[in-house]
């Protein structure tokens, strides 16, 4: 089976989508083929002339969008665009996109969507996809029905152990062309989820909308949250991107900080400090690639600096937010001391 993937990149800066290259390598080790359009005036303009016959050649069986709300407008009229010249099943994912896409189901042109972690449903969607009908019952996803307008299944299962995916499949994307446009920056993620709450975070409402029963019905549960990769997972993907992408020069770690994560589960500095020292001695030290890493000032001491720099981090981000304790107390709820900022 043939799926393309859609990543509408226009308007910012030309870059990678770690959930499309997770979900391209899910559908390869079940046997199916994966192509990518990538919108960007670099790669590909959106114009039906140009993207109409890159559809209508490779003929995929599904055509996987994801989208957030700001960009739905756009991925909408794409993929209205594309059922002129293909029949195929359209899936949409983001979660900010389903609630304005399902507001006027009658006209969507998606089929079905993916309203919670994909690497389960995904896969189980790619195997209903083979057999007819269609399983409409797939948990985290809804289907939109002739007959009963948009079928809304509960969410499902999600993945616990981040080991047991895949290591994500950026030969989808042009990674030479994307490489260089970042100056040699790369970014990947090891985490998923934040044991804080600041309340102007994306991550906080994931958590709230997904995961904290105690915010609604239908989520995962909290004991579901928290999730990193060992430091083991991490290097040999870290090897494996250097191995195939020599131009790397910086991994930018796009995580909550893992750190945090394992402090949550007791581990306390463990985690980040071997990541450190291994990092040094299996990709600094071999291929000279420097990483950049999210920090929080309360976190950070004299050790963990120390680790930091010896294993090549060229960067720590911290927020500082306000200068006011109120403020980051009573309307950040990041009640980072005076103290600790000093």
């Amino acid at each position: 089976m043939k799926i393309l993937f859609v990543f509408y990149n226009s308007g910012s800066g030309l870059a990678t989508h770690g959930g499309i290259a997770l979900l391209s390598a899910i559908a390869k080790k079940e046997g199916h083929e994966t192509k990518l359009l990538h919108f960007h005036d670099k790669l590909t303009d959106n114009d039906p002339e140009i993207y109409q016959p890159i559809v209508k050649e490779y003929n995929p069986d599904l055509i996987a969008f994801t989208s957030t709300d700001f960009e739905y407008a756009k991925i909408n009229e794409i993929a209205k665009d594309m059922k002129k010249v293909t029949d195929c099943w359209m899936l949409l994912g983001g979660k900010s996109a389903i609630e304005i896409a399902s507001k006027d189901i009658k006209n969507s042109p998606f089929d079905m969507f993916c309203v919670g972690e994909a690497e389960i449903p995904f896969k189980q969607l790619l195997n209903s996809i083979k057999s007819t009908p269609i399983d409409t019952t797939i948990k985290s996803m809804w289907f939109k029905s002739p007959q009963k307008g948009l079928v809304q299944n509960p969410l499902g299962e999600n993945i616990l152990d981040l080991n047991s995916l895949p290591f994500p499949d950026y030969s989808i994307f042009d990674m030479e062309k994307i490489i260089e446009g970042k100056s040699g920056w790369l970014n990947v993620q090891f985490s998923r989820g934040c044991i804080y709450a600041c309340t102007y975070c994306y991550v906080t409402a994931d958590k709230f909308n997904m995961f904290d029963k105690t915010k609604g019905e239908n989520r995962y549960g909290m004991d579901k949250y928290l999730r990193n990769n060992s430091v083991d997972y991490a290097i040999r993907m870290m090897e494996d991107l250097c191995k195939k992408y020599p131009n790397i020069k910086v991994f930018n770690l796009d995580d909550e900080l893992p750190i945090s994560i394992e402090m949550q589960k007791g581990r306390k500095y463990a985690w980040w400090l071997e990541f450190c020292k291994r990092y040094k001695e299996r990709i600094y030290d071999v291929y000279g690639v420097e990483f950049c890493a999210n920090g929080r000032i309360n976190l950070m001491t004299e050790e963990i600096i120390k680790a930091m720099v010896e294993a090549g981090c060229r960067e720590c981000r911290m927020g500082f937010e306000s200068g006011s304790f109120r403020v980051r107390k009573e309307v950040l709820d990041k009640p980072v001391t005076n103290e600790n900022m000093k």
